[in-house]
């Protein structure tokens, strides 16, 4: 059962890394970091789907490997996504009546992933030839590794005092995205490449301030 896991999870494994090292890191105070380390989260989860696919079309794979690399994905955005932001949060000590944003916050993102969970089953079991589709419904739980980095790193350059009280919009603004039934186009070619030069340029300004 483990076994088939294989290297199709590499990417997720590091995400996933990433996130317990981020928590760990907020635990202790250094905020910066576990930004930074949610960062190296949103950008391993932005290509382990294209590697992934990439090993499935050159050794194949089964309906099984497919299915618990849905799972596996999931649960390791839960951790990234959501769980990571909380523990950021938290460390920063905000008022006790922001921790219902907080939850709001986790309850809409497990919402998403539940609905995304839902549809990625769907698919596997059809066999219908059909074009993969081009839009979301919602933002997806990964944007919050690009949405609270740059809110977070812009707000400690400008007013530092104010970081927790823009992290806590951050989460308001998109515990609410991620449930909105809008179309959020999915990323491709070039946009990889843009988020990934962004999440980078954002990773070091986060590790030198």
């Amino acid at each position: 059962m483990v076994g088939s896991v294989k290297l199709a999870s590499a990417v997720t494994y590091l995400g996933v890394a990433a996130a317990v090292t981020g928590i760990g890191l907020a635990v202790h105070g250094r905020t910066h970091l576990a930004l930074a380390m949610l960062v190296t989260a949103g950008i391993a989860d932005l290509f382990d789907g294209p590697f992934a696919r990439h090993l499935a079309r050159r050794f194949g794979s089964t309906e099984q490997e497919r299915a618990q690399g849905i799972a596996m994905d999931s649960l390791a955005d839960t951790l990234s996504f959501l769980a990571l932001p909380a523990a950021i949060l938290a460390s920063l000590d905000p008022p006790a009546w922001a921790y219902a944003v907080v939850a709001g916050y986790v309850l809409a993102g497990l919402t998403r992933l539940a609905a995304f969970d839902v549809e990625a089953y769907a698919r596997l079991s059809t066999t219908d030839d059909a074009a993969p589709a081009t839009h979301y419904r919602g933002l997806p739980t990964t944007y919050a590794a690009l949405v609270l980095p740059v809110v977070g790193l812009g707000t400690a350059l400008v007013a530092p005092a104010a970081v927790v009280w823009a992290l806590l919009v951050g989460l308001g603004a998109l515990g609410v995205a991620f449930v909105a039934n809008v179309p959020v186009r999915k990323p491709r070619g070039a946009w990889y490449a843009a988020f990934a030069i962004l999440a980078v340029a954002v990773f070091t300004g986060l590790v030198i301030i």
